[in-house]
């Protein structure tokens, strides 16, 4: 598993929702969202390769939604930084 570092900046009061920031090393895991998730990426890159053959890449200052179910790989090319909101 590579490195990663996050911080709580915000969690609902039910506990479904919760705004964080987000680093992670380079590598590559099996991933599935267990609920939504709207993200803004401040430095780097990253691939999402879905299940259905989709592919979702983005890199510095792009923003990206991910609705719940989505499942797939993440590859991580270099370090990620990105702030997100999962509902």
């Amino acid at each position: 598993m590579t490195h990663t570092h996050g911080v709580l900046l915000h969690k609902g009061e039910s506990g479904q929702s919760e705004c964080d920031y987000w680093e992670r090393a380079p590598g590559h895991w099996r991933c599935q969202l267990a609920r939504d998730e709207f993200c803004h990426l401040l430095a780097d890159e990253a691939c999402y390769e879905h299940d259905d053959s989709g592919i979702t890449q983005v890199g510095t200052d792009t923003a990206a939604f991910f609705p719940a179910g989505r499942s797939g790989i993440c590859r991580i090319t270099r370090t990620v930084k990105k702030a997100y909101m999962i509902r």
